[in-house]
């Protein structure tokens, strides 16, 4: 930068000459750090691999009147969402508090914590080496990230996701509540397909041959994974109340209109339906050739899978339960509106 330096008025003008240069190399500095700024603010934030520390292990506790053992207590967020992904040391998780968190399964301490701009009402998903989770409104947005650091991998906005991802043939497989069903690269996000079928907050049922079962409020919808391709479509044999199971070559899943019924994969007719006392409150337990399903009045069913299929109601619990039943060795666990297993 070439500045002329010209005495006039006894040396006034060579000084103020002299503060107009060095206000210049301020100005010119300040871009350039500003420039610096916006630059580094632009990529993705890159965060190495912690040194992580479980300290001293707590000493299991047994848990009174069961086989059970509490190996530790932990709370890295309000309003955890299911599903839960782990590997062999760390457990992955979501919640509404805007956060994908990794605690170590040792000690219950936190590895890392992602904050995202909106609630993970669809739990994480986890293939091995990426852990994938998907935000609901205002962000919408489904994101990579990277077990080990935590480090973003990438995202892609979708919309509003309450659905469970699934993957599928190297494709994510998402549900939105306004736009549709999306199919994203799992290793770059890219979108692969876009369908414009009904919202669900019901997660995609893996096939055969790379297909996936989406199921709306009304209808059922067997799709190519690869390229969205629909293959088949049939009316819901009601409104699905949570995930499907895979059982002996059916599928079978609890619904709003107090049945639990059960299609065929391949053709997505209806392969047997049993009537309970009430709405169900959730997916099924499957354990061997007996399910167990909670209903909205407050009974737990054990129904046999047998030819024919039936159903017996095992009691009343002495509190409104909350969620499904669960199957935990010779117990079968419920949670109760009181905070009460």
């Amino acid at each position: 930068m070439a500045c002329k330096l010209v005495d006039a008025g006894g040396g006034h003008g060579r000084r103020l000459n002299e503060r107009r240069y060095w206000h210049s190399v301020r100005r010119a500095w300040s871009l350039a750090a500003l420039l610096v700024s916006v630059n580094a603010g632009c990529g993705p934030a890159f965060r190495p691999v912690p040194n992580f520390d479980p300290g001293e292990v707590k000493t299991p506790e047994p848990i009174e009147g069961t086989s059970l053992t509490l190996l530790w207590r932990s709370r890295p967020f309000r309003g955890p969402s299911a599903p839960i992904a782990h590997d062999d040391t760390i457990a992955f998780l979501g919640g509404s508090d805007r956060k994908v968190v990794a605690l170590d399964l040792v000690s219950g301490k936190k590895r890392w914590s992602h904050r995202v701009s909106g609630p993970l009402l669809g739990g994480v998903l986890f293939d091995g080496t990426t852990v994938y989770a998907a935000t609901s409104r205002p962000d919408g947005k489904v994101r990579a990230f990277d077990p080990p650091s935590g480090n973003k991998l990438w995202e892609a906005h979708t919309g509003d996701v309450e659905a469970p991802l699934v993957l599928v043939d190297k494709t994510i497989v998402v549900l939105t509540q306004a736009q549709g069903a999306y199919g994203l690269g799992s290793g770059t996000g890219k979108v692969l397909w876009h369908l414009a079928l009904g919202s669900s907050a019901i997660p995609p049922t893996p096939l055969a041959g790379g297909e996936v079962l989406i199921t709306s409020h009304d209808s059922l919808f067997r799709i190519h994974a690869r390229d969205g391709r629909v293959l088949l479509r049939r009316h819901a044999p009601g409104a699905v109340v949570g995930s499907w199971v895979d059982h002996a070559g059916v599928l079978i899943a609890a619904t709003g209109d107090s049945l639990l019924v059960a299609i065929r994969p391949d053709s997505l007719d209806l392969a047997w339906s049993v009537r309970l006392d009430g709405p169900l409150l959730g997916p099924p337990d499957v354990v061997g050739d007996t399910a167990y399903a909670v209903t909205q009045p407050g009974s737990l069913y054990r129904v046999l899978l047998n030819d024919p299929v039936r159903a017996e109601k095992l009691g009343d619990p002495t509190w409104p339960p909350t969620a499904a039943a669960a199957r935990f060795g010779e117990v079968v666990l419920l949670g109760g509106s009181d905070g009460t297993i």
